[in-house]
């Protein structure tokens, strides 16, 4: 809507209103809005990956949608980008903001977001960063708002994302990032009866189920249409997630979670009707019964998060990515 906005006030294509307020004044040579991308780009550019870890064809897909999905860059001039918010928000002389619109881009608008930013709360420090995702690519940066350093990593495959994040959290770790790392976690040793006994599926809410399983001696958990991850047994009897800041821990009725830090979130009920959420009807193939239970959760809860457009979006393209073609139109 906004680059449609902003194409119809100016009269100019979102390319190019790209180059000239951003891009040029930063000196952003080899980034750009282009789709498709000219010859002597798209001979630099690295080839998108899909889930099965070859080659999309054609290399990579030509997006329209230039403002959300649009964007080639280098990670050494998306952090030349990244530098100049920072700098502009100390109150620094700047090429692209004013300090106050700086700071207004980088301020809590909810407890996650601001302005287009993505917020990770680490202790006092929030961080302001993005993560994205084109077919075939992962991108992620994060920074300080105030001591200038941070990480920019682009990665050339769709599951790149994990990657992506191990690698900040060894730069975090290699120039010690203000509060970023949390605390060491003991490891403790579980029997596989143990962890047998936690495999089911827990409804994390109203079409997320987080399916739990026993791999040799590996806990695996994955959320609907998600891409599976190890929970590793700590000390105090919770489980902890490698590729991120997050807890978990088993209750004779379901399962709670918490970021590494916060409260225990309320308990997420065992499902144990063998009842199927929607997406998991959708995954499934049961495109019928899929509707039905979304319309009835309409009926219930028509402001529920599982209904917002977004998220619908997500799971649409979850779905095209494991080939479910009918399911996700």
């Amino acid at each position: 809507v906004l680059q449609q906005l902003l194409e119809d006030r100016t009269g100019k294509p979102f390319a190019v209103l790209a180059r000239e307020l951003v891009l040029d004044p930063l000196g952003l040579k080899r980034s750009s809005f282009a789709q498709p991308l000219p010859p002597e780009l798209a001979a630099q550019a690295a080839s998108a990956h899909g889930e099965d870890g070859r080659v999309l064809p054609g290399r990579w897909r030509v997006h329209v949608d230039l403002a959300a999905a649009g964007l080639w860059s280098t990670a050494p001039e998306y952090a030349r980008f990244v530098a100049e918010i920072q700098r502009a928000a100390a109150g620094r002389r700047s090429a692209l903001l004013k300090p106050e619109m700086a700071r207004r881009l980088i301020a809590p608008v909810t407890h996650r977001s601001s302005l287009g930013m993505d917020l990770v709360r680490r202790g006092e420090v929030v961080y302001f960063g993005h993560g994205g995702a084109n077919w075939g690519y992962h991108s992620l940066f994060l920074a300080h708002p105030r001591k200038g350093y941070g990480v920019v990593v682009l990665t050339n495959s769709d599951f790149g994302d994990g990657l992506a994040w191990e690698i900040a959290r060894s730069v975090a770790r290699e120039y010690g990032w203000e509060s970023f790392l949390p605390a060491p976690l003991a490891r403790a040793a579980l029997s596989s009866e143990d962890l047998g006994r936690l495999a089911g599926r827990y409804q994390l809410d109203a079409d997320d189920v987080l399916t739990v399983e026993v791999k040799g001696d590996r806990l695996l958990a994955r959320p609907t249409l998600g891409e599976p991850f190890e929970l590793l047994p700590v000390a105090g009897g919770a489980f902890a997630r490698v590729d991120q800041p997050q807890e978990y821990s088993f209750t004779e009725t379901g399962l709670k979670t918490r970021s590494s830090g916060h409260e225990w979130r309320s308990d997420r009920p065992r499902i144990v009707d063998g009842n199927q959420l929607p997406s998991e009807r959708l995954e499934s193939g049961d495109i019928e019964g899929a509707l039905a239970a979304y319309q009835e959760l309409r009926k219930r809860n028509p402001q529920d998060p599982a209904l917002e457009r977004l998220r619908l979006e997500e799971r649409a393209r979850a779905l095209l990515k494991r080939g479910h073609a009918q399911s996700a139109a």
